[in-house]
């Protein structure tokens, strides 16, 4: 009779905010103020003139508004979807000027300060930076710093990364196994860099819309599937989106106030 065995099993919380480290928003504005002249140079060398911006630019912009607009949409002033794309297509091509303008007034050198308007606006609202960062990526990510965050503990412990157990927060729960490498033989790189980068961008999306029962099911269902693809068979089952006592799985579940990422791994011989 088969029998299902326990690999590992924990949960892990996604906090309601994650301090910034304080050099992490110096490192931030130090990096943008640095660079601002061969910022504005790159700028100018990859769209230098209204034919690249029209290429690079417009172009894409109005090719991802256009399906937005509904094809029976009428305007009030008469206009069809198809008035209104071209519309919008022909001011974005015709906006290379007043763009171009603007960066420049925001990197001219000014007393003798090179880029000192763009300057001074990274330092003024590095704070905000640092406020929304904090509220949004960094709860999912952490930092070196702080401790790291859902995304990177999960990611090392489904390739069996054993330090990854001394990264546990508080608010995590280790309830069984050690850390177990999931992953085919030679896609542990892959699946550690892919899972961490899906993880971190559901739990966003699911914050983003406010615990949305159908997001959050739909950011699972991606998650499950990823990990589906990048499995060993032989070394796990397949990952489910139930999580019964004897079901594999990987996914964010909001329970009360609290919004955790649940993985449990097994295989059933």
């Amino acid at each position: 009779m088969a029998e299902f065995g326990l690999k590992m099993k924990y949960s892990l919380l996604v906090p309601d905010y994650q301090e910034v480290a304080a050099d992490m928003e110096a490192k931030y504005a130090d990096g943008l103020v640095l660079n601002a002249t061969r910022i504005n140079d790159r700028r100018k060398h990859k769209i230098g003139h209204d034919g690249e911006y029209i290429a690079k630019v417009a172009g894409p912009s109005n090719r991802g508004f256009s399906p937005f607009v509904n094809p029976a949409f009428k305007a009030r002033n008469g206009r069809n979807a198809t008035e209104i794309k071209t519309i919008h297509g022909k001011n974005a091509e015709d906006s290379f000027s007043k763009w171009n303008d603007a960066l420049d007034l925001a990197f001219a050198e000014v007393d003798g300060v090179k880029a000192k308007r763009f300057t001074e606006n990274v330092v003024n609202k590095k704070g905000i930076w640092s406020a929304e960062v904090g509220k949004k990526t960094l709860r999912l990510t952490g930092d070196k710093i702080r401790g790291r965050g859902v995304g990177a503990i999960n990611a090392h412990l489904l390739v069996g990364y054993a330090v990854a157990m001394g990264w546990l927060r508080e608010g995590d729960l280790w309830l069984g196994g050690e850390p177990y490498n999931i992953a085919t033989d030679g896609l542990e790189g892959s699946l550690k860099a892919g899972i961490m980068q899906l993880v971190t961008r559901a739990g966003l999306t699911i914050l983003a819309s406010g615990f949305d029962a159908a997001t959050i099911t739909l950011q699972n269902t991606n998650i499950r599937n990823f990990l589906n693809g990048l499995r060993d068979p032989a070394k796990c089952d397949e990952f489910k989106l139930t999580t019964g006592p004897t079901d594999t799985y990987c996914l964010f579940k909001l329970t009360g106030a609290l919004f955790e990422l649940h993985t449990q791994i097994g295989l059933t011989v």
